[in-house]
């Protein structure tokens, strides 16, 4: 596509949608290891030097667990719809 040509939605639409499905689920399921990391380091780090943990961390633990609850099916399902190329 030479330039800063725009397109019109229904050219958009046209488009072949598939080719970014593995990119995206590549970076879904590398910040989820990314976050999973982080906090296991911090979980580690207030335990081994005896700290102890306070309400921020219980926050955190809850959010990650509520995220790696979620997640999966969440692939899962954008997986199904990057094979079926887009189609509910």
């Amino acid at each position: 596509m030479p330039g800063n040509q725009t397109l019109t939605p229904e050219e958009l639409a046209l488009l072949d949608h598939s080719t970014r499905g593995g990119m995206l689920l590549t970076t879904h399921w590398t910040l989820t290891a990314f976050a999973s990391a982080f906090l296991i380091a911090r979980l580690w780090a207030k335990l081994a030097f005896k700290r102890g943990l306070w309400w921020d961390d219980w926050v955190l633990l809850a959010g990650w667990v509520s995220f790696s609850t979620f997640q999966p099916p969440s692939a899962y399902k954008q997986r199904e719809n990057f094979r079926e190329g887009g189609k509910e």
